[in-house]
């Protein structure tokens, strides 16, 4: 049996800081699911995929973020196989990060997550975005290119780069056709906020 007023405790501690681990505190969110989980196993998985996807990296040669994203986006979603779960949004399992990790399918946020946290590891620079309905990551962008289109991708639909057209046609899935997309709708959120 778990004790909740325990693990909310745990769980308000790991992410008061400015910038709290975010898989730490997925991993305190799986034990509503798994009591007895152990986070080393799930935390050393994400440590070996930023030591290849860094090494990935190095042996690509061009040294540009852009090019180091596009390289841990191909390295999670088509030679890992991260996905997202199409068949059944509603398991359990797509929201605990262990599960993602052993399954390699989950929900937008989970699999965002492992993103964020292979990408901390592998040394590229990569954000969360909490777009209406929908978790997307970005290029963090260099202060000149805020008034462009990021890089973006969707962690769900298997590191799938997202054109502007794309952007409008989530945003319009989400939150009707007479929403207006903005560039704004993309901006960072800190891990805090995730």
């Amino acid at each position: 049996m778990i004790n909740i007023d325990k693990l909310a405790r745990e769980f308000a501690d790991t992410v008061s800081g400015q910038s709290p681990d975010l898989a730490c505190a997925a991993l305190l969110i799986a034990r509503l699911e798994h009591p007895h989980l152990n986070p080393k196993p799930s935390l050393e998985c994400l440590d070996r995929m930023g030591v290849e996807a860094r090494q990935q990296i190095a042996d690509g040669g061009d040294k540009t973020q852009r090019t180091q994203f596009e390289i841990l986006s191909r390295y999670l979603f088509r030679e890992r196989g991260f996905t997202g779960n199409s068949t059944d949004h509603e398991d359990p399992r797509n929201s605990c990060l262990n599960q993602v990790l052993d399954r390699r399918t989950g929900i937008p946020v989970t699999l965002g997550i492992v993103f964020l946290e292979v990408a901390k590891r592998a040394g590229v620079r990569a954000a969360g975005v909490s777009f209406p309905g929908h978790f997307l990551v970005r290029l963090q962008a260099e202060s000149s290119e805020r008034d462009q289109l990021p890089l973006v991708i969707d962690p769900a639909n298997s590191g799938r780069i997202m054109a502007e057209g794309d952007c409008r046609e989530l945003l319009h899935q989400h939150l009707g056709d007479d929403s207006e997309f903005d560039l704004r709708l993309l901006e960072p959120v800190s891990a805090k906020q995730i």
